[in-house]
Formats: structure tokens, sequence, C-alpha cells
């Protein structure tokens, strides 16, 4: 809608101008303003060429001016409807407004209480962090002393290593050790049983000897005892002999 409140066309003026030459003593209740200004010749107006003309011009101005007042009223009616809607709107608008006004209140409250948690979590996250950096220098320290310990494992195993092949070496040569202790002990066991044999030959030999020497005493203490015996015959004979005489 292109309405030209601000100034007037090059017509109007005209029209301005001819109405303030004019003197008309017309009452103007419930008459329209083109009434007003542009009223209707009387019966006993003048009918001259020059003012047949100008009424002529008056009343197509007229025309014109009641054709812009129609389009006035009919832009003045959209514009009521036009600011009718725009009332509405603009009560939805408040209304909507109102509720986010209630709503940034109400997000400002959350802010409030998230920025509150955050400053809780930011503050409970430091500590973690703290904490996460106290755990990674006692796994670092932890590492180091498992990385020492390996290493010192390490050192153990291979010295353990190295003095299980010298006890295994040392035992293959006490096995070798052994085994000739049980070839000498085979061999001693053998002597020794040799030597029994020559014992027991020996101490039989010397029980013989014995048993011969035992046999020629007694040989020979028989041979005495028959040597008394008949000295004691002599001497019982002699005594028998002497006792019968």
């Amino acid at each position: 809608m292109n309405l030209a409140l601000g100034g007037m066309s090059d017509s109007e003026a005209e029209i301005e101008e001819e109405a303030e030459e004019q003197t008309v003593h017309v009452p103007a209740g419930g008459q329209s303003i083109s009434q007003v200004l542009f009223p209707l010749p009387g019966p006993s107006s003048s009918s001259s060429p020059i003012r047949e003309r100008k009424n002529s011009k008056l009343a197509e101005k007229e025309r014109l001016w009641m054709a812009k007042e129609e389009a006035w009223s009919r832009e003045r009616a959209e514009w009521e409807t036009e600011r009718a809607r725009w009332e509405t709107e603009r009560a939805e608008w408040e209304a909507q407004q109102a509720h986010w006004s209630s709503q940034r209140t109400q997000w400002n409250t959350q802010q409030s209480a998230w920025s509150g948690q955050q400053t809780r979590w930011e503050t409970e996250r430091a500590g973690w962090a703290a904490r996460e950096l106290e755990f990674k220098s006692a796994v670092l320290a932890r590492d180091q002393d498992i990385e020492a310990l390996e290493q010192e494992t390490s050192a153990h195993v291979a010295e353990i290593n190295q003095r299980s092949e010298e006890h295994r070496l040392e035992i293959e040569a006490l096995l070798k050790r052994v085994e000739g202790f049980a070839q000498q002990s085979q061999e001693l066991k053998l002597a020794k049983e040799r030597e029994a044999k020559f014992d027991v030959q020996l101490r039989c030999t010397g029980a013989l000897n014995a048993w011969t020497g035992v046999c020629a005493s007694l040989r020979a203490d028989a041979a005495s005892c028959a040597a008394d015996r008949a000295a004691l015959r002599v001497i019982l004979s002699g005594l028998e002999t002497m006792i019968r005489t």
C-alpha cells in the first residue's frame, strides 16, 4: 500500500488554491469533505462558458477526490484490519516474550546451577588430574623398579644358569668319580672276598696245624700214659707180690 500522506500532488494543490479563492457558505453537517470543498452549483449560478469550464474542472477534481477518498477509506479499513492483526500478533509476541522471559529466567537459574556443577566438576577434575599425575608417577616409578628387578632377575638367572652349568659339570665329574668308586668298590669287594678266602684258608691252616700239634701232644701224652700204665702195672705187680708174701 503506497500512501502519500506526507505531501500532496499537483491536482490536490490546485484544488486547495481554488478552494481558498471561493467562499463557500454551506453547512458541513453530514457532508463529506468533497461536498464541503466542492459544493454543487445552485440553480442561480452563472452559466457563462468560463464558469462552466471551471465547474467542469471542479466536478472532475471532485470525482478524482472522491475516488481518492474511497481509496483512502479502503486503505484505512485495510490499515485497521492490519492494525488489529498487528495488535493480535503483538499480544502473541508479548505473551511469547513473557514465556521467553520466564524460560530465560529458568535457563539462567539452570545455567547458574550448571555453572556451580561445572565448577564442582572442574574442581573434581583438577583433583582427578592431580591423582592421575600421582598415579602416573607411581606407575612410572613402579615400572622403573620392575625394569630394575627384571635386569637384576636376568642377571640372577644368567648367574643361576652359569652355576647350574657348573654344577652339572661337577655332577658329571662326580658321577664319573662315583662310577670309578663303584668300580674300585667292586674291585675292593673282590679283593676282600679273596682276602676273606685267604683268611679262612689261613685260619683253617692254623687250626689244622694246631690240631696237628694237639694230636701230636695227645699222642705224646698217650705214649706217656702207656709208659705210666706200664710202670704202674709193674708197681702193682710188685705190690701184689709183696702183699702175697
